[in-house]
């Protein structure tokens, strides 16, 4: 397995969830401009601390805790690295990351090279993180850990409702509506149920319906048998046009949704 399987792997046996769609990364080889060498860096960034984000916070800190401190080292430079190359390819008024940029650059001129060593940075650290997550999964306390943290993970929880939807979509779709979900997040309260509104979230993201149902969505899935197969935005979209058209208790509306799905049949 590459690095990247390998995390997905070790993920998915330590919360239930795997990575999901991963942007899909240009080659170095096709690489001879500073604009094509700043869209390596920019999709480094996304997968990064977009995609896996919340995933290499969890393992450098695992890492620590381990004592796995090549590992933790390697994750960390990557860290440090790609955060001023991305700052100073696309934002102006950065002038430290763009010295830093500026010099980083200039020891690995032309631009295919340059590519090429970001990637291979990116390849070290991926590796790490996958080392560390290998380490977790045989550590009862951190594996547990890493679980909880699934639960209020946006990431983790569109991925989560996503398959029970059997419902594919390009990474860099997904990424553009989990960081919609992100940011509605953040103006969750303190005593909001932050995994369900995350499922609402996600679900209205996937759907494209505003209204929320008065039921999980999954109890809507496995009422009508379809959790996980091709029929289940088909049952949502009928769920959510019953939501907006009644204001049924939670047992009276799966019940309709359940004769509204079965007279559809």
């Amino acid at each position: 397995m590459n690095p990247l399987e390998a995390l997905d792997h070790n993920r998915y046996l330590c919360t239930g969830v795997g990575l999901g769609p991963i942007i899909r990364m240009v080659e170095a080889s096709s690489v001879s401009t500073e604009a094509d060498f700043n869209e390596v860096v920019n999709q480094c960034y996304q997968l990064w601390h977009e995609q896996l984000g919340a995933d290499v916070a969890f393992l450098a800190t695992a890492a620590r805790e381990l004592c796995a401190f090549t590992e933790r080292d390697r994750i960390t430079d990557f860290d440090g690295l790609i955060d001023p190359l991305r700052n100073g390819s696309f934002h102006s008024g950065a002038a430290r990351a763009k010295q830093i940029r500026s010099v980083w650059v200039d020891r690995r001129k032309p631009w295919s090279s340059a590519a090429s060593q970001i990637l291979q940075e990116l390849e070290s650290a991926l590796a790490a993180l996958a080392i560390v997550s290998g380490k977790v999964r045989i550590d009862g306390r951190l594996k547990q850990a890493w679980s909880d943290r699934t639960v209020v993970d946006p990431a983790s929880v569109f991925a989560a409702v996503a398959r029970d939807m059997a419902i594919n979509l390009p990474a860099h779709v997904q990424s553009m509506k989990i960081s919609d979900i992100s940011r509605r997040a953040k103006r969750l309260g303190p005593d909001d149920d932050v995994h369900a509104a995350l499922e609402d979230f996600a679900v209205e993201e996937l759907i494209q319906r505003p209204r929320r149902l008065p039921v999980a969505y999954y109890d809507v899935l496995d009422r009508l048998g379809v959790l996980g197969r091709r029929e289940a935005k088909g049952a949502l979209l009928l769920a959510f046009g019953l939501a907006q058209t009644t204001r049924l208790g939670p047992d009276e509306f799966l019940d309709r949704v359940e004769q509204l799905w079965t007279g559809a049949k």
